[in-house]
């Protein structure tokens, strides 16, 4: 399933805010049972400008989540063209912010949108093939 967490390049200080909460009570023993880290793009061996298949296709392959803002649908290329084209029933989502500003804004949303992720991340063989949920 799951083996991490990737938060795309552009949104690193709003997925570090909802991963910050799930590290703290009460939602801590709940992460800490996933057993999942944050990872940047060059940990994996990504650059900052790849482009999003080549991204989605590096999660896919080590098993990582992909937190995205709202990429859109133009090109071969594209996070929604790569998805409908090579998603397969087992692909892993990518999960997409719905509103990333709110995310800093307001500690609630934050904690909504982590609440989300969580239940996601828990819900193991369901999410599989959705393609693209988005959060909260």
């Amino acid at each position: 399933m799951v083996k991490g967490i990737l938060s795309d390049v552009n949104i690193k200080r709003h997925v570090q805010r909802v991963i910050q909460i799930l590290t703290q009570e009460p939602r801590r023993g709940f992460w800490d049972h996933l057993g999942l880290r944050l990872l940047s793009f060059a940990e994996i061996g990504l650059l900052a400008n790849a482009s999003d298949r080549i991204i989605w296709l590096k999660c896919q392959e080590l098993e990582l989540a992909l937190i995205t803002a709202n990429r859109n649908q133009l090109g071969a290329d594209s996070l929604e063209s790569t998805i409908q084209n090579l998603g397969t029933a087992s692909s892993l989502p990518v999960f997409t912010l719905a509103n990333p500003k709110k995310v800093l804004k307001s500690r609630q949303y934050a904690e909504e949108t982590a609440d989300a992720l969580l239940e996601y991340l828990f819900d193991g063989g369901r999410i599989l093939g959705t393609g693209r949920l988005y959060i909260p």
